[in-house]
């Protein structure tokens, strides 16, 4: 349990405009006139089997070969592994896979299926990423503007912190 003020506030002040409130109700239109669910759907759960077989298909096959195959179907479930995190896990933790807490939740954990952590990643992205989005630091921004390119070593890692957090090594 968090103390009141533990965390800054969203850099977005929602309240003074009216852009939140009129895109969510534009895509909540755009979403009935096209009889679309807002959560889940059944498109979502055959993608979401078709690329879990995938996966799981790749890693058997990366075992059960000789090892100029294995190393091509090692790539194969890379890229596999990939979509897991991008269309299964990232729609699970944001609460779109499915009208149900506990499939959304699952969905999210498959993140753990693929090496990272999907508790660290719903934390850090919540926390790290969406109050931060499209910000940069004050250093970057000046040097973008007098039109020079900013070295990597000066860019700001933390503001997106994604990849690093859920992949700790990485860092």
């Amino acid at each position: 349990h968090l103390e009141k003020g533990a965390l800054e506030e969203s850099f977005y002040s929602w309240n003074e405009s009216d852009f939140y409130s009129v895109m969510k109700k534009r895509v909540l239109e755009r979403l009935v006139k096209l009889k679309l669910n807002r959560r889940g759907s059944y498109e979502i759960c055959i993608k979401a089997f078709m690329i879990l077989f995938c996966f799981w298909f790749s890693l058997y096959k990366m075992y059960t070969s000789t090892f100029g195959m294995a190393c091509m179907w090692s790539m194969c479930m890379g890229v596999w592994a990939h979509f897991v995190g991008t269309c299964i896990q990232h729609d699970g933790n944001h609460g779109a896979f499915s009208q149900s807490k506990f499939i959304n939740k699952a969905a999210g954990w498959t993140m753990d299926m693929i090496g990272a952590s999907g508790y660290t990643w719903e934390i850090q992205h919540m926390l790290g990423h969406h109050p931060y989005t499209n910000l940069l630091d004050l250093t970057e921004d000046e040097k973008k503007q007098m039109e020079e390119d900013c070295p990597m070593e000066d860019k700001d890692q933390e503001s997106d912190p994604d990849v690093f957090s859920s992949f700790p090594l990485m860092r």
